[in-house]
Order: structure tokens, then sequence, then C-alpha cells
């Protein structure tokens, strides 16, 4: 059994609850809905997430950066601030406030501009929901524009005359000192907003029945009596009246002509001498009962009628009851009537040509019948008939350098060769050639030194480079007579042509390098060193290029000999080995020696 304190508690404890619930309430979500996460700058990346088809993800933009009719909303214990450089947003859709949105002005007038169509303060929080103005700031709002706001701390702040809303153009509230034809915000907070129009309009209706429309409103009023005045206005398929009157509150409609009607409700407040007004807008469908469309094409033509195509005479009818939903009972009659053939035209064109006609293309085998469009509506019936083209290929081989005829052309290298030509029925032919060209089989091509002269070939023997034919003819295995070819190089020996090939240094100091050199181009040298002393410091094989080397004798009193075997090869041919010797002598003793 439960103590009353014990009960109390129970019911505050649900009470709070249900509070903190209604305050973080979900609603359904689209893709590209905000919500902000965490206290911060409306600015702030960070503030935001932003619904995507894998659900709730970090915002890559805030709110109002990019247009687009998303909503935004301010979740409970989330308090957003716009700083004091003001903001202005693009088209957004709804904003519902749970937390606290901060307008932070400064000593100059701040302007905020909110570009969307509704604020809507959501009340009864545990925590209050409200639009705090700090310092001197207008929050703007497009024309047509509502907020919905409620209780006492809806809209909060340090309270002054340079705390102000505008709707559109017009300056719609203080938050105190406003003149008599300003509203207050206290004002808004006890009226539940800014004046909101509200229509009841059902969507769809049947032509000729009488529709009625119902009108209403929510947020403040001036002082007259009665408060707000209506307007009824629509647009449309015809001009609709209103009964009693377009400014009844509650008129009916009966519309004779189907088709999209958008019916807007204006509902006007006056304050003092300003009026404030706002407007909702609804679409109703007016369905059809019955018609009768009379109308003739040529022969060859088609009537498209309730989604199907007619091109017969006679009289067509279609129940559009299914089609509307509305339960109307709705009956569509077409008469149609149908014009004849004047001429027919017997044409012939080769398949994949394209035979123009009044304008229009035709490459199908068919009959077609064409109107012509006149005023009497001249029709021709086209018999189009198609004749085929033909195709041929075939191989053919030649020797080379013997020359082959093909369509007028002559041809010497192997490939693919098309000609077109006139087939008996008059279309093209296409001959395709695919040409070979045998090649003879006796060319011999060889490279050599000069001194493995002389080169025999045929019986005959060659002593320099050259292009040699055996003038006897002979038949290869391929049928081609063939004249065997000689293609030979003779490539020279090498030598080394330094003229200097010795140097002498003392023991310890560095040698010059030795650039060698040849008399033929392109020669490339190989050398290995060696000492028959215990000379050190060289390095014992390289190639091009003999390097500085800084060379030691050990020995006091003879000298010493690196000897390089330089190689010489171009083109594959090695030349004759030659020598280069440096003599390494032993350093001097000092003199001192014999003093001591």
């Amino acid at each position: 059994m439960l103590s009353p304190s014990d009960n109390k508690f129970l019911k505050l404890t649900f009470f709070f609850f249900f509070l903190f619930f209604i305050g973080n309430i979900s609603y359904a979500q689209n893709i590209g809905d905000f919500r902000s996460v965490s206290t911060g700058g409306w600015m702030t990346l960070s503030t935001w997430q932003t619904y995507t088809s894998t659900g709730w993800v970090a915002a890559t933009n805030y709110p109002g950066q990019i247009a687009g009719n998303y909503a935004v909303t301010i979740q409970a214990g989330n308090t957003v601030t716009i700083p004091n450089t003001g903001i202005t947003t693009n088209p957004m859709g709804t904003l519902t406030i749970s937390g606290k949105l901060t307008l932070t002005g400064s000593n100059s007038l701040t302007t905020f501009f909110l570009n969307t169509p509704e604020i809507n303060v959501i009340p009864n929080l545990f925590t209050e929901a409200t639009i705090q103005f700090i310092n001197k700031c207008t929050l703007k709002l497009p024309a047509d524009a509502i907020l919905k706001v409620w209780k006492e701390n809806g809209l909060s702040g340090t309270c002054n005359n340079n705390q102000d809303l505008y709707i559109g153009t017009i300056k719609y509230a203080a938050c105190q000192g406003a003149p008599g034809t300003i509203f207050i915000f206290d004002e808004l907070m006890q009226a539940g907003g800014t004046l909101n129009a509200i229509d009841t309009i059902p969507p769809s209706s049947c032509q000729g029945n009488m529709v009625s429309l119902k009108g209403g409103y929510t947020g403040a009023t001036g002082t007259d009596i009665p408060p707000v005045k209506y307007n009824w206005t629509s647009s449309g398929p015809s001009i609709l009246t209103f009964t009693p009157s377009n400014t009844s509150q509650n008129p009916t409609i009966t519309p004779t002509v189907p088709g999209l009607y958008t019916i807007s409700l204006e509902v006007s407040t006056m304050k003092g001498t300003m009026i404030y007004n706002n407007t909702e807008k609804a679409t109703l469908i007016v369905a059809p009962t019955s018609s009768v469309t009379n109308t003739a094409i040529c022969l060859g033509d088609s009537y498209l009628f309730n989604g199907t195509s007619y091109s017969s005479a006679g009289t067509y009818s279609a129940s559009l009851t299914s089609v509307t939903g509305l339960g109307c009972d709705s009956t569509a009659t077409l008469n149609l009537t149908v014009s004849d053939v004047d001429s027919t035209m017997n044409v012939t064109i080769c398949r994949g040509d394209t035979y123009i006609f009044n304008g229009k293309p035709y490459t199908e085998e068919k009959d077609s019948i064409i109107a012509l469009g006149d005023s009497v509506c001249t029709s021709v019936l086209l018999r189009l008939r198609l004749k085929e083209p033909s195709y041929f290929s075939y191989n053919d081989t030649i020797c080379l350098g013997t020359p082959y005829n093909f369509n007028g052309n002559t041809y010497s290298t192997e490939g693919t060769y098309i000609a077109h030509l006139p087939n008996k029925v008059g279309c093209d032919s296409t001959v395709t050639l695919n040409l070979k060209v045998l090649a003879p089989a006796s060319l011999k091509i060889d490279n050599i030194c000069s001194n493995v002269l002389p080169y025999s070939w045929n019986g005959k023997d060659y002593n320099s480079s050259g292009i040699y034919r055996d003038t006897t003819l002979n038949v290869n295995s391929l049928g081609c007579d063939s004249i065997a070819t000689l293609e030979l190089t003779v490539n020279p020996i090498p030598t080394v042509t330094n003229t200097s090939l010795t140097q002498t240094i003392c023991s310890g100091t560095s040698t010059a390098s030795v650039t060698l050199t040849s008399d033929v181009a392109f020669t490339t040298f190989a050398w290995t060193a060696s000492t028959s002393t215990a000379i050190t410091g060289f390095t014992t094989s390289g190639t091009e290029t003999i390097p500085v080397q800084t060379l030691i004798n050990p020995s006091n009193s003879t000298a010493g000999t690196v000897t390089y075997v330089i190689t010489p090869t171009a083109n594959g041919c090695a030349g004759a080995a030659v020598n280069y010797e440096v003599t390494v002598n032993p350093e001097p003793i000092s003199s001192d020696i014999y003093h001591q």
C-alpha cells in the first residue's frame, strides 16, 4: 500500500517524464531534415545532425545554408545561439523549437532573417522552450509566415522596444513599449502566436456537387468586432461563386467545370490602423460526371481517348468512376470520324536506305497511311518495299613485289580492301578482299669483325660491307621466285690511340685520370690492374676512364709499377690489349737520420 507521499512522488515523476517525452517527441523524418544534438552556434556544424536514407548523421552544412524544404528541430535541453553578426538563411521548412533559440543582438540593431514559413515553439515542456532576445535585435520572417508561441516564456529576453518581430515588411510585434498598432510579445504568447488562417476544404468533389468550405484562425487579433475578416478567392478552369459571399466564414461553392482548383483563404485583423493578414491555400480536384467529344482525324492518324488510341471511325464511351476514385457517376463519349485514302504510292528502296515523304523518314517494309495535313485531310497510302544488298568476301595471295589489281586499283602490300559495286537489283554489293603477300625466303643478314675476313657465301668471298645478290633465280617453298640476298656488315677492329701510355708519381700522391681513346666510334674499354710489388691504393678493374688514384709504395728505395691492361671493343669486335703503366717512386728519406 503506497503512502500519500509516495503516491504524490510517483505522480510527479510520471508528470515530469511525460513532459520530457513530449519535449523530445520524434516526428516523421524526411531526408535532409536537421536536428540539434548539443548546445552550440547555429552556424557550427557540430551542433547539428541531418537525416539521410541510413538515419541521422553528422551535418555537413547548417540549416539555411542550402535552400530546401527540410524541417529543422532544436531539441529539448539544447540552446542554439546566433551571434550578433546576425544571419540571413536560404529558404527552409518549418522550424520547431523544443529547446532554446538565442538571438544575440548588439548595441546597434542586429537582424536575424530566418526564411521559414513557420516557427513552432512547443508548449508545456518541463524546461520551457523559448526564443531569447538579447540586446537590440530583430527577428524577420518571410511574408505570410506564422509564429506559433505559447505561455509567458515562449518569447523571452531583456525586454525593450528594440526587440521586435517582422513578417515580410511589416513590423508585427515588439517585446514592450510598442504603439497601439503593433502587438507586444505577451499578446502573441497569450493568443498562441501570430495570426494564422485555417481552412477546411475537401480534397476532391464531383462536377456539379456543392462543396462546403470552413474558415478559422488562431493567433493574436485586434480589438475590432468581429476580430477577424475572411476573404475567399479561387483560381482554376472556371470562376467559382462563393455563397452567400466570399467574405463569409463558411461559404459553399458548386464547381460546374471539372479540373484542378486552388482555393485561398485570407484572414485579416486590424489593430489600431494597422491591418495584419495571413493566407492559407488548398487544392480541390473536381472530377467530371459526363462529357461528349466530337472530333475528326485523317486516315492513318490516331486519337488518344481515356488512355486508348483510336484510328477507326465510331462512337466510344468510357466510365471514369474507377479513374477518379470519388464515386462520381462519370461517362465520357467520343464521336470520331475518319477521312479516306486519296492515292497510293509504291516505293522500293535498298535495305538500310531511308525514304523521305512529307518531311518524315521511312525505313521499314510496310504499308503506311500518311495524312498530308491540308484542309481537306488528304491521305496517301505508301507501300514501301525493300531490296536486299549483297556481301562477298574472298582471300588471295601474291609474291612480294607483284602488283594485284582489284576494282581498278593496284595493291602490293598485305591488307583488307573493300569495294562497293551495284548488284543485280541495283543495291550496294560489298566485296571484301583479304590479300596476303608471300615474301622470298633467302635473305641473309650478318655482322662480322674485320679480323675474320674474308666472308664466304654461296661459293664467293667478300671483304667489305654491302648488299650482295645471287642472280641465279630459284623458286622457294611458297612458289615465289627467290633471289638470294646477303646484307653484310664488316665492323673494324678498334685500337687504343692514346699517345702516352705511362706516368710517374711519388708514393702517397695521386695519379692523373686517363681518358681512353680509339680510332673507332662508340668504342668501349675494359681494363684490369696489377702490380708485381707491394704497391697499394689502385682499383683492380674497371671500364672506360682510369680514375684518379692515390698509390702507396712501401719501399724506401725501390720504385714499383702498376700495370693497367686495356681492351677496346666496338660493335662486338675486341681490339688488341695494350698496357698502361704507372711508376711509383719511393718517398725520399729525410736527411736528419744521418745526424742522430
